[in-house]
């Protein structure tokens, strides 16, 4: 995770110092109490509540299983509190197209995954089977999307284990940064530089993302296949 994380901030730096020296911006007029609301104070609370929200989030989805509750459920728990916090359900603002699009590619992948045998091409114990269930991962992302990839692979993954079960992660995670429309959380980044007046074209995506997502794929994957030989098939 530190490796995928780690990378793609260095490799975006390097992709960003390729493109044209930003445009200098006029000098801004001066900010009166009125432009900025409440003030600072207000904006820092309402950071510490959302990384607050977040971390229990985060914390719930890890501790859930254990204690008999499901991720749904935590998500959902999550949404209730912002939707109370904010006192507004903006429905108007959730992105159905997407939301269904890839609602109904889950539902296919789901019914696929059996006649499809996706146990039979990913390889499990060994170091460069580690690399190929990696490359069927990102490759099944990039084509489907990460969430129905997954789909068409549990039940592959329950039968060769923990070990097929990372790498595969790893690559519908890591890879879908090549393409928007390999995650949902792509598409809703998308959507939302859209709503905010920054539209962003599929090919200026294309053109940033390989550049980090294929040194992230590559760190994460090595230490990976590192971590597979010290450990062994723990």
């Amino acid at each position: 995770a530190v490796a995928a994380a780690v990378s793609p901030r260095l490799a975006a730096r390097l992709a960003a110092s390729d493109g044209p020296p930003p445009r200098p911006r006029p000098p801004a007029a001066p900010a009166t109490r009125r432009d900025h609301g409440p003030g600072p104070a207000f904006s820092r609370r309402r950071r510490v509540a959302a990384g607050l929200l977040v971390a229990a989030v985060v914390a719930g989805f890890l501790l859930a299983p254990s204690l008999g509750g499901q991720p749904w459920e935590v998500a959902a728990g999550g949404d209730a509190v912002l939707a109370l916090a904010t006192r507004r359900l903006p429905l108007a603002a959730v992105p159905w197209r997407i939301v269904l699009t890839v609602l109904g590619l889950g539902v296919l992948a789901s019914a696929a995954a059996g006649p499809m045998h996706v146990a039979t091409l990913l390889a499990g114990g060994s170091l460069a089977g580690v690399v190929r269930d990696v490359g069927l991962g990102a490759a099944g992302a990039n084509v489907l999307n990460n969430l129905p990839a997954v789909l068409v692979a549990l039940p592959g993954l329950a039968r060769h284990g923990r070990g097929a079960t990372f790498a595969f992660l790893l690559g519908t995670n890591v890879a879908p940064l090549v393409l928007p429309s390999a995650s949902l959380a792509g598409l809703l980044w998308l959507e939302t530089m859209r709503r905010l007046g920054a539209p962003v074209t599929e090919r200026a995506y294309l053109r940033y993302g390989w550049r980090v997502a294929l040194p992230s794929l590559a760190a994460s994957t090595a230490l990976l296949v590192v971590l597979r030989a010290l450990l062994g098939g723990q």
